[in-house]
């Protein structure tokens, strides 16, 4: 288990408690991160290595990479560590957020207009579903300032808690109080409301799951089905299709979606963030549109073009549609281009006797025509041999239980 400690007095309360726990058998690394605000943060990380290390733990550190200023940064940065620290350790991550937390947060997104994904508040995480612990997300900070009064424990408290500039401290210093006073039970209330908010988003989660028809090249693929559902129900799945996928619509936009009715094959919807939704004769197909990338050429190691990342690697057994083997290397005197497929474009695919447009092998592949910008092909002589997800490429003859060399493309979304 991987301990998010930041050095405040919530977190140093998860570390002394998992740290003296009776029954403890998880093998635990205490995970501390450096936003870079200042010497309070360095402090912070340094009180957490030391407290650590005296209760015979593991510590890691990370430091953010550069000075970030806005709460959505910070978080972002301290959860990429968390991520890729427990990754390494094939860990799940618990962290001390409590009960106050949680009706904090639950208050923030009802004021942002949210649905039931948000105002489920922290029952459940997105980013790291299934990853994350919350042990004490049903005690409230009085009870962990007893216990840190109790057990001596030493904190450091993040001076931009009292910084009113932040949204979550007006919550919790001033919206929060008056709405008590006003309604003693307003945050049980709060509660009671993520709780069946909570319920919705994995009965809708669940539902999604039957209509999910996976992904290629970064277009996740959708049972028609959903466009049969009335307006309502049909914008609370497209919520939930659209998380799944990573994509982050305002309320304007699931409104939108909840009003598409039946689409046509080849019919086109586009949304924020550069999304659009697109119907092909079998699927509802979700994708961002990427752009043109610059042609590169492709030599013995890894190759980043836009969202796309190409790697030449020895390999047994026979590549799919996403890698191809047969070509001489580069060492060899034939150079590989990537570049982004044009219209026109014609290609010998596997059992052609002539040339085909790409663009065909690209829509029997489930590929819409919105979609298709900036996808790669690979040339050499002028001559296009492969269509990653398309088709195989024709291989060389192969013997049983061979090497050869493969050519491997991975779609990498960030």
């Amino acid at each position: 288990m991987v301990l998010a400690v930041s050095g405040g007095r919530d977190s140093m309360c998860l570390l002394h408690a998992a740290a003296n726990h009776p029954r403890r058998t998880s093998r635990i690394v205490v995970a501390s991160f450096d936003h870079g605000t200042g010497a309070h943060s360095r402090e912070a990380v340094h009180l957490v290595r030391e407290a650590a290390h005296a209760v015979g733990l593991e510590f890691v550190g990370g430091t953010a990479g550069g000075r970030q200023w806005s709460e959505a940064a910070w978080r972002e940065a301290r959860w990429s560590f968390l991520l890729e620290v427990a990754a390494r350790e094939r860990a799940v991550i618990a962290t001390a957020h409590h009960h106050d937390d949680h009706i904090e947060t639950v208050v923030m997104r009802a004021l942002r207009g949210a649905g039931a994904r948000g105002l489920a508040g922290l029952r459940v995480s997105p980013r790291a579903e299934g990853q994350l612990r919350r042990p004490f997300l049903a005690v409230d900070r009085r009870t962990l300032a007893a216990y840190a009064a109790a057990h001596r424990i030493r904190w450091i408290e993040d001076p931009t808690n009292a910084d009113r500039s932040y949204l979550r401290n007006r919550v919790r210093r001033d919206l929060l109080p008056a709405l008590e006073a006003a309604h003693p039970d307003f945050s049980r209330a709060m509660d009671q409301l993520s709780v069946r908010a909570a319920h919705l988003r994995g009965e809708l989660d669940r539902a999604v799951a039957t209509l999910e028809r996976g992904t290629v090249g970064g277009i996740v693929r959708v049972d028609p089905m959903l466009l049969s559902f009335p307006p309502e129900g049909r914008a609370l799945l497209w919520g939930a299709v659209l998380q799944r996928a990573g994509v982050v619509l305002d309320r304007r936009g699931y409104e939108r979606l909840g009003e598409l009715g039946d689409m046509k094959a080849g019919d086109e919807v586009q949304l924020s963030g550069r999304v659009s939704v697109s119907r092909t004769m079998q699927f509802v197909c979700i994708h961002r549109h990427r752009g043109v990338w610059a042609p590169r050429e492709l030599g013995t190691g890894a190759v980043r073009v836009g969202p796309w990342r190409f790697a030449v690697c020895e390999a047994r057994g026979v590549a799919d549609t996403w890698g191809a083997w047969g070509w001489p290397a580069p060492a060899d005197g034939v150079s590989w281009l990537l570049r982004p497929w044009r219209g026109g474009d014609r290609w010998r695919g596997p059992g052609c006797d002539a040339p085909r447009l790409v663009a065909r092998f690209l829509a029997e592949a489930g590929v819409p025509a919105s979609a298709r910008e900036g996808w790669p092909v690979v040339e050499t002589n002028g001559e296009i041999v492969w269509v990653p997800g398309t088709r195989r490429a024709p291989a060389a003859p192969v013997s049983p239980g061979g090497v050869f060399r493969l050519v491997r493309c991975d779609f990498i979304d960030r």
